[in-house]
């Protein structure tokens, strides 16, 4: 039965069904029981889900049935529905180039009959969806409308779409500007690591600064790697503080040397920041003085015959020296007194590169060079070196 009439489809009827839209074909024929569904739940199902006998833009409005034993025919009438839909979108254009959607109001009846009409949808000057709205997210997003803050049209009403695309308001956003972030570097002392910066640079940072959209797809961030030089090693990446300097007071933000600077909770970058990648002496190293004896010197002036172990009799003062490898300098060693029968020849370092050759004067003693490190100073690595 239909509802609200005393019309009865016959229940031996089994045939085809046609479609109408105010008198308009909109539909093949399709088989069609009318003994198994009611006609407004199937026009539900056949239009799609924006469509229901009870909130969509259509209204059933009869079925005949054609006079023919031959066809089984029913015919299904609908009206238009004279509340009209629309539906608001609010978007943003993102750095792929497209437009993103971050709140919508969905359709809605317009209440009454606009059809050939206009009808308006604003985005009041002092609203906050100006600047930094709020999306359906309950996310602030870095973005202000681009477009007009009143957009009017005419309402349109299409059965075959269900409601029209043309009867969607867009308001569009753009990204707010380019965030720009910094990266350097601060090194300190091991034994005073706080105190104020040292002369000399324990590493580097790639890039020094970046900039950046304030809207960036997930996983992708604002990046910079810290390197350290010979002789410091990196200790961990910190905020700059109200006096443009490193920030102590705080936690570092990761230890690990390659930082993505943080988003905020939204995970979008509101603004730029300043970071500093910190670096410290490394572990203090210790040089080692040591003897050797041989029997005979070759052509070529290398030892030969080594004497295992070396008499005794010499004594090296002082023996090592454990220092930082940066910013000290390693005072060396005497051979005094040395043992009898033998006498200083020459120095050597642990792979056996000569470091002080023989025929120079006071070959008893030896001093360690440090390393130039390219970076404006010089450092000490941990070495034996061989009289």
């Amino acid at each position: 039965m239909l509802e609200n009439t005393t019309t009865k489809v016959a229940d031996d009827i089994v045939g085809r069904c046609d479609y109408y839209v105010d008198e308009q074909h909109t539909g093949d024929h399709p088989s069609y029981d009318p003994t198994k569904m009611d006609p407004t739940d199937f026009y539900v199902e056949y239009r799609g889900v924006l469509a229901s006998k009870d909130t969509g833009p259509w209204q059933f409005d009869k079925i005949v049935k054609k006079e023919s034993p031959t066809d089984n025919l029913h015919i299904f009438y609908f009206k238009y529905d004279k509340e009209f839909w629309y539906k608001t979108v609010y978007q943003y254009a993102g750095t792929d180039g497209q437009y993103h959607q971050f709140k919508a109001i969905d359709w809605q009846k317009s209440g009454e009959d606009h059809s050939g009409h206009e009808i308006a949808q604003t985005v009041d000057a002092g609203d906050a969806f100006i600047n930094n709205p709020v999306g359906d997210d309950g996310k602030t997003y870095p973005v202000h409308l681009v477009s007009t803050r009143t957009v009017t049209k005419n309402l349109l009403a299409d059965g075959e779409a269900g409601h029209p695309d043309d009867n969607i308001f867009y308001f569009n956003y753009a990204m707010n500007d380019d965030v720009k972030f910094i990266y350097k570097t601060a090194t300190f002392a091991k034994a005073q690591y706080g105190n104020p910066e040292l002369t000399y640079n324990g590493g580097s940072v790639n890039p020094q600064e970046q900039t950046v959209a304030v809207i960036l797809p997930d996983g992708q961030f604002s990046s910079s790697t810290a390197t350290a030089f010979n002789g410091f090693k990196f200790v961990g990446w910190y905020p700059m503080g109200a006096d443009g300097k490193i920030d102590l007071s705080k936690p570092a933000i990761t230890t690990d040397n390659i930082i993505n600077a943080p988003k905020n909770t939204d995970g979008f970058y509101m603004e730029g920041a300043t970071y500093f990648a910190a670096f410290e002496y490394d572990a203090n190293i210790t040089i080692n003085y040591n003897v050797r004896a041989a029997k005979s010197i070759d052509a070529a002036g290398n030892p030969q015959d080594e004497i295992t172990p070396a008499p005794t009799g010499t004594t090296l003062t002082p023996a090592s020296e454990t220092n930082t490898p940066v910013g000290y300098t390693f005072t060396g060693t005497v051979a005094d007194p040395i043992a009898g029968g033998f006498y200083a020849y020459r120095w050597v370092d642990s792979q056996g590169n000569v470091v002080k050759a023989a025929g120079q004067t006071d070959m008893n003693k030896f001093v360690p060079s440090a390393v130039d490190s390219g970076h404006g100073y010089s450092y000490y690595e941990q070495e034996t070196y061989t009289l």
